[in-house]
């Protein structure tokens, strides 16, 4: 195996991720109803559902390494880590 058979497979390992974290990101915007959003003093559920089929695209499209790629990474990565985690507080926390 040389290396750039091991940077390829590199890349179709990140490739496969991303996907992954897009489609979990995607259905999560689909099913969050957008008051949630709001609650949680995020942008709009119309701004991250735009966002992330935008980054499902152009990381399809133009790859991981392109600029809009990278974009696209960096919105999936906010929305996971940042977004959804304070979405899921709101809507579990006990309503007095």
């Amino acid at each position: 195996m040389n290396l750039l058979n091991i940077g390829s497979s590199i890349t179709g390992i990140l490739s496969l991720l991303l996907l992954v974290g897009n489609i979990i990101a995607l259905v999560h915007v689909i099913k969050t109803r957008p008051d949630a959003f709001v609650a949680a003093s995020k942008q709009s559920k119309k701004f991250w559902l735009w966002l992330i089929i935008g980054s499902l695209v152009a990381t399809q499209i133009f790859g991981l390494f392109s600029m809009l790629g990278i974009v696209g990474i960096i919105a999936v990565i906010v929305y996971l880590v940042d977004v959804k985690p304070a979405i899921n507080e709101i809507l579990r926390r006990p309503r007095y």
